[in-house]
């Protein structure tokens, strides 16, 4: 696990996950949605995305994969909160992942 700030937290995540956003040339702080879900008998579920500039090419294709520290998937979100004015088309890479606490503000 590696510590980054998301938003303006301090946290926790699989490596896997900044593997995937350094792949892709995406800074984890630049996150265009950060959610807490449901708490969970783990901990609490978080949703958090990062709008990509592009088009999915076959959204048959487009499903989540569950991994062991979470779910990972793009998929087209047309709400703009966390992105508005954001230039289209783009699409959105989603984790979801379970942390063992409640994201703190760190300020």
């Amino acid at each position: 696990m590696l510590r980054k700030n998301l938003w303006n937290f301090e946290v926790e995540l699989h490596e896997t996950v900044y593997a995937i956003l350094n792949e892709l040339n995406i800074a984890p702080e630049k996150a265009t949605y950060v959610c807490e879900i449901m708490p969970k008998d783990d901990g609490y579920l978080y949703q958090f995305s990062y709008r990509i500039a592009g088009r999915i090419l076959n959204e048959d294709t487009a499903k989540s994969m569950v991994v062991e520290w979470g779910e990972v998937r793009c998929c087209h979100e047309p709400y703009p909160y966390g992105a508005p004015g954001f230039p289209t088309p783009h699409f959105d890479l989603e984790f979801w992942v379970t942390l063992p606490w409640i994201l703190n503000e760190n300020q």
